[in-house]
């Protein structure tokens, strides 16, 4: 087991020239996410367990040389599917809505709501209306003390800080990675 440079653990084995010539010959693999096989320990599926397969059967035939080759599998089999990082970036973006006049907590309401059952997007989701709501009432709070000329400074610092922290959870979502806005009231758990 080895580690990328961002700390993600990944194994090689090798059988990956095998599958790499066989995806240049247009022959189609088995769909290694439905695999599930119990090594003794706790059962494992998806990437890992078509490895361990690939090991087991490798090891039965005498080839015990299992680092000769390059291919990288995931460490864990709850690995977060493309399709849902970019719905999570769309998720934390939709707040831009607010430049078309529309409040800027509609936007991750609704991409949240269409999306709550993945646990990936749940969690971006709930993060992104509890920020926005959050920082409409901010917002809110300086323009009323826009009276008290405290507002003047208060107001675009509000506004210029929502608009790189939406960046930064957009970027961080795209990564995979969970991202908890500062400043942040939790009105959704």
């Amino acid at each position: 087991m080895a580690t990328t440079p961002g700390g993600a653990a990944f194994v090689t084995h090798a059988s990956s020239m095998c599958c790499a010539a066989s995806r240049l010959s247009g022959r189609s693999q088995p769909d290694s996410g439905s695999l599930r096989v119990q090594t003794g320990g706790p059962l494992i599926d998806g990437p890992i367990a078509a490895w361990h397969a690939r090991r087991m059967e490798n090891q039965e035939k005498g080839n015990s040389d299992m680092t000769s080759s390059h291919e990288v599998v995931p460490a864990s089999s709850n690995a977060i599917s493309v399709d849902a990082k970019n719905w999570a970036v769309i998720t934390h973006l939709s707040a831009f809505v607010m430049f078309l006049g529309i409040p800027a907590v509609i936007g991750p309401l609704v991409a949240w709501l269409v999306k709550k059952e993945d646990p990936y997007l749940d969690a971006h989701g709930k993060e992104a209306v509890n920020f926005n709501i959050s920082f409409l009432i901010y917002g809110v709070v300086s323009a009323v003390l826009i009276i008290f000329v405290v507002g003047l400074l208060l107001l675009p610092l509000v506004f210029v800080t929502w608009f790189v922290l939406v960046i930064v959870a957009s970027v961080k979502a795209g990564a995979g990675e969970y991202y908890e806005y500062p400043l942040t009231i939790r009105f959704i758990n």
